[in-house]
């Protein structure tokens, strides 16, 4: 806890004078550590990696904190004083500065832990974006499944036109072909290998280079050779930030489940318990499930498990 308050007390210092609209940053050793900005990493970069870290973790926040996160720091308003700023919000908000100023440092400390979960544990591209908003998909209606996958990306790096990927599948059989994989919206596959019986890794060239704060969009679709390849479980869990997700889930008519449940914010031993551990769904009643989750937790599960139909 401790770290994140020294985390929060160093954002706090970037609200300062023009706040981020600065063009130089006073960044501390805490921020440096959480968005992994290095001795490599240049000036210009690295107050573009910050303003665009920030913007992310902040729409975490509950929308009056962080309406007054992004006017303190100068993101969504130009006067040149943070005490002006503070005004401003404080008729954004209906409440007065005093008030403001609490629930500011309420922002400061809840981006801080955004980051701070965020930076514990990098993946491949996790100092390139955040995820905004990832959708998820898996159609069980024909024999042959099709996963889905978009991701709304934040990115925090600019010029990055490639980007490597990995997706995993438990599968339960040993024989039959390959999975097929393509890139359906914003890049093309340039590479896919498989690292072992239940792992693979791509290249994206992506449709255009990155560019600090602009989101841009990748989908990934997955055809399975048949549903005896699939484990009953759709999930996913996040590493970095990710504000929001949608899984979707066609079981078809008669369903291929005749029983699911949610996971929602689970630890990932318990995603693969073939016991309930969530809200139970009859499939037969709704077999297009929908599901939704906000401001996802670092590390924990979130989507939706099932029992295939018993064999008669």
């Amino acid at each position: 806890m401790d770290d994140v308050l020294e985390l929060a007390g160093e954002i706090a210092d970037l609200h300062r004078g023009r706040g981020l609209r600065r063009t130089s940053l006073p960044i501390g050793p805490r921020l440096r550590a959480a968005l992994h900005l290095d001795i490599s990493v240049g000036t210009v970069e690295a107050r573009d990696r910050v303003v665009a870290s920030m913007r992310a973790s902040a729409s975490t926040l509950p929308d009056d904190l962080q309406s007054i996160f992004l006017i303190a720091s100068g993101l969504t308003a130009s006067e040149p004083l943070l005490g002006d700023r503070l005004t401003r919000a404080g008729k954004e908000v209906d409440r007065d500065v005093r008030t403001v100023r609490r629930r500011l440092t309420e922002a400061n400390t809840g981006v801080a832990t955004v980051l701070a979960r965020g930076s514990q544990r990098p993946v491949e591209m996790g100092s390139a974006w955040f995820i905004e908003e990832f959708d998820s998909l898996t159609d069980l209606r024909t024999h042959r499944p099709v996963l889905r996958g978009r991701k709304l990306v934040t990115p925090t790096l600019a010029g990055v036109s490639a980007v490597r990927e990995q997706f995993l599948m438990p599968r339960s059989v040993d024989t039959g072909p390959e999975p097929t994989i393509r890139v359906t919206e914003g890049g093309e596959l340039t590479r896919l290998d498989q690292q072992g019986r239940n792992s693979w890794t791509y290249d994206i060239a992506l449709a255009e280079p990155t560019r600090v704060g602009i989101p841009q969009t990748i989908e990934v679709e997955v055809t399975v050779p048949s549903r005896e390849w699939l484990m009953p479980r759709s999930f996913f869990t996040p590493y970095r930030p990710c504000r929001r997700m949608t899984s979707t889930t066609h079981f078809g008519t008669p369903p291929a489940a005749e029983l699911a449940w949610q996971l929602r914010g689970v630890l990932q031993g318990q995603s693969w318990d073939d016991s309930p551990t969530g809200a139970l769904i009859d499939p037969r009643e709704n077999p297009d499930v929908v599901l939704e989750f906000e401001s996802l937790q670092i590390g924990l599960s979130y989507g939706i498990a099932w029992r295939w139909v018993s064999a008669k």
